[in-house]
């Protein structure tokens, strides 16, 4: 459900995950007219003319894609279209512009439509009209003043469930059927617009598949066989799954990969093959990337393109089929590749069970490598235990064991197993189907407290958001906190073994029958039972304590993570992130699915800087710090050529001091300089002094 709500600069829409701003004084709302905006949560008004900056997709109603070019106009006749909004970019913002305000006494109208995650949005019309594709814009002319409809995509699928039996083979048959959230079977599936959210899974006796999902299921003619194993099956969905490939198990030994004309790649049986299949994947997934026709990437300021280096040539595949496509992927040397892979983004360690394949359509929709998961008990020595009890928020607290997870590719690592590594966010099946529906006041901590809240206020004026500070909470008065419509709770205080401190008591987050709090930051040692308790009550993710804390380190991970999130960063990018201002780090962690963000981050996508001083100059390193954009691509803010680079690929700049100093004062956001995290304001200060 998405609820557009008044704000102080137009309207802003509430879609149970992110925040889209339509910034405008004003806007023409409704048209009895029009039938477009009957979706759930979508928006109506009329306009003249439209705007948008490209890359977008435009259809008819019936799927059909319409293509435009500089060239020439294309008139549209009588009918309904889409035009599939990708993620906002920092060169731009999508605007929906009205052309003749001026001449019927109205004010122009404009609008941010997208909300910088990678998330698409959808914009539908009638016609007749006129689109012309140009300098980097798409517009489109009506022949009077047209209702339009803005509405959002992706969020959920749109099918029904996938129902199939609880077997190796059942399974198979859901991984088959993930493809039909493809919009394209070409390269362009590697843009984040052309990917919908994968259909759900449930088990039953029989097997039921929508006509709605077999009807977009892809025909690509390629057939993954697989061992009849449910550990193998896991592992190779992601590949399966963007290949549009059809999933077969059997008694066979070796998976394959294979085409009716004769192609067939032959893969290792486990453990190598969780390598055989991330090393495809990444293959194939940069290739589209580079050779897409919808704003392709690059991956390096180098001087020539990556596809002239790798000896691709785009022409050459445009009409090739996915079995031809994928057989030149094939060709290319990985010694030429391997320096031309941008780091992946996530990868998800899972139990290989029946249940978890539930998670399945999450995991595809984030595009996660998926691993099984291999931990070693965690030597003492390599945590660092202090002593100082007096200045611990608990004494007797709810630690863990936490054990020493074997990691692979990605900059984000989720555990979908059992056990509390390190270094990973600790999720569960729970906690990615919430993401769908959606204390004693200690003298010590009241530094923490003043500061999260003026964060919170500070951020909340460019957000729908309301904040409010709430002390001395009873036993059920804090249920009844867990309990209402909240995107976020960030409490403060103590936990023991009981659960969180209260003045009458401790509070067992397993004794709530529903949680409607959709995130939440438990500041408290040894939080991590009761976090986990919330995500299985109806939470989606939140970040907690491992073991005892120091205040004072508490309140330094607590003022900085509230930061990060109101800056638009997901869970566990801002944990990591705040945990680096303290010694011990470790003891912070996130549970259920990290890669949730409270908030978009406004016109630009959450971005870390890494700074080394360099002979009176400096080089910053860019890295957009986000898992839900893979695919898109970003120019940074600051760049001496007008590349755009492939989400993954971090961007160079070399800066001179005052340069430096103008770009850490005009955008706020963490630097990483010496290896220790400043706020980028402030970093300015210092090294102006």
């Amino acid at each position: 459900m998405v609820e557009w709500v008044a704000s102080g600069a137009g309207r802003r829409a509430l879609d149970g995950e992110r925040t889209i701003a339509l910034d405008a004084p004003e806007w023409y709302d409704g048209d009895e007219r029009s039938s477009l905006g009957s979706e759930s949560g979508a928006i109506t008004g009329t306009v003249a003319g439209l705007t948008v900056p490209t890359p977008v997709v435009l259809e008819t109603a019936a799927g059909r894609r319409v293509h435009s070019s500089d060239a020439a106009p294309i008139d549209l006749p009588s009918g309904e279209y889409e035009l599939s909004v990708p993620a906002l970019r920092f060169d731009g913002a999508t605007r929906v512009d009205d052309p003749t305000a001026n001449a019927i006494g109205e004010r122009p109208v404009a609008r941010e439509l997208s909300d910088g995650t990678g998330r698409c949005r959808s914009l539908r019309f009638s016609g007749p009209a006129r689109i012309q594709e140009k300098n980097g814009t798409l517009s489109a002319c009506f022949l009077e003043r047209t209702p339009i409809a803005i509405g959002c995509r992706r969020e959920r699928p749109d099918a029904e469930p996938i129902v199939v039996p609880k077997t190796p083979a059942g399974i198979a048959t859901a991984i088959t059927h993930a493809a039909s959230a493809h919009r394209s079977i070409g390269p362009d599936r590697s843009h984040p617009a052309l990917r919908d959210h994968p259909p759900l899974i449930e088990f039953g006796e029989t097997t039921e598949i929508p006509d709605t999902v077999r009807a977009g299921t892809p025909e690509t003619g390629l057939r993954l066989s697989m061992p009849d194993s449910i550990a193998t099956l896991l592992v190779a969905a992601p590949l399966a799954y963007y290949l549009g490939a059809t999933v077969e198990v059997d008694d066979r030994e070796w998976p394959v990969l294979s085409e009716p004309g004769g192609f067939e790649r032959r893969f290792r049986s486990m453990p190598a093959f969780h390598h055989d299949v991330a090393a495809m994947l990444r293959r194939v997934f940069l290739l589209d990337s580079l050779t897409r026709t919808i704003d392709p990437g690059e991956v390096t300021a180098a001087g020539g393109s990556a596809l002239d280096r790798l000896d691709i040539r785009p022409g050459e595949l445009v009409d090739a089929t996915p079995t031809e496509r994928l057989e030149r992927y094939c060709e290319v040397p990985s010694s030429r590749l391997r320096p031309e892979l941008p780091e992946w983004h996530l990868s998800t360690y899972v139990e290989p069970t029946i249940e978890n394949a539930r998670s399945l359509p999450y995991l595809l929709e984030d595009l996660s490598l998926l691993y099984l998961p291999t931990a070693s008990e965690l030597d003492g020595k390599g945590l660092l235990r202090r002593s100082l009890d007096d200045f611990y928020r608990a004494e007797d607290i709810a630690s863990v064991d936490r054990l020493e997870p074997e990691l692979h590719a990605g900059r984000a690592h989720g555990w979908l197993a059992p056990g509390t590594p390190i270094d990973v966010f600790k999720s569960s099946p729970s906690a990615y189907e919430h993401r769908l529906i959606y204390g004693d006041r200690d003298p010590e901590m009241s530094g923490e407290h003043d500061r999260v809240a003026e964060i919170y206020r500070e951020g909340a004026v460019d957000l729908p958001a309301n904040v409010t500070v709430e002390t001395d909470l009873s036993k059920r008065e804090l249920a009844a906190v867990f309990e209402a419509p909240n995107d976020f709770v960030h409490f403060i205080g103590h936990c023991d073994t009981g659960g969180l401190c209260c003045p009458d008591g401790s509070f067992s987050t397993s004794s709530l029958d529903e949680c409607r709090t959709r995130t939440f930051f438990l500041n408290a040692c040894g939080s991590y039972q009761e976090g986990l308790g919330l995500i299985e009550a109806g939470s989606v993710a939140g970040a907690v304590t491992l073991t005892a804390v120091l205040n004072d380190h508490a309140a330094t991970v607590g003022t900085a993570f509230a930061r990060l999130l109101i800056y638009g960063f997901d869970i566990e990018r801002a944990i990591q992130l705040a945990r680096r201002r303290i010694m011990m780090g470790k003891d912070y962690a996130v549970v259920g699915d990290g890669t949730h963000a409270l908030t978009n981050a406004g016109r630009y996508p959450p971005t870390v800087m890494w700074l080394q001083e360099c002979e009176g100059t400096f080089r910053a390193t860019y890295e957009v710090a986000s898992t839900s954009t893979t695919g898109g691509t970003y120019r940074p803010p600051v760049a001496e050529d007008d590349r755009t680079y492939l989400q993954g690929v971090n961007a160079d700049i070399e800066l001179a001091r005052a340069e430096l100093l103008s770009v850490l004062r005009g955008s706020p956001l963490p630097v990483i300089y010496d290896g220790d995290f400043h706020w980028s304001t402030e970093l300015a200060d210092r090294l102006d002094s």
